[in-house]
């Protein structure tokens, strides 16, 4: 795989990507780490905040709905992105809630 490579040499390397597996294959890769641009759930909006070692959410779906995109066309891309992502994604989102919860009422 070529960001593995590129860790080996050495090589500061961003990378972004929707794709589950990558997240993980970064989170399980000594020298690699994931990070995340937050977005505000409700609105569907960057906050230009970065997370560190943490996986981001995709919310192209969610997105591609409030844009007027056809249900049946989003129907059949949550079909093909499979139960496994979705259940990802949530516990992406739940642990993101959980932090962020935990910061606002312990500083």
């Amino acid at each position: 795989m070529i960001l593995a490579e590129l860790t080996k040499a050495g090589a500061f390397t961003i990378a972004t990507t929707h794709q589950v597996t990558l997240k993980a294959f970064v989170h399980e890769t000594e020298g690699m780490e994931n990070g995340a641009m937050e977005f505000d759930q409700a609105t569907l909006t960057p906050t230009f905040n970065f997370r560190f070692g943490v996986p981001g959410s995709s919310y192209a779906l969610e997105i591609a709905r409030r844009l007027g995109l056809s249900p049946a066309i989003i129907s059949d891309a949550e079909k093909m992105a499979g139960e496994q992502k979705s259940r990802l994604e949530k516990l992406i989102v739940d642990s993101k809630a959980a932090l962020n919860c935990f910061r606002n009422n312990y500083r």
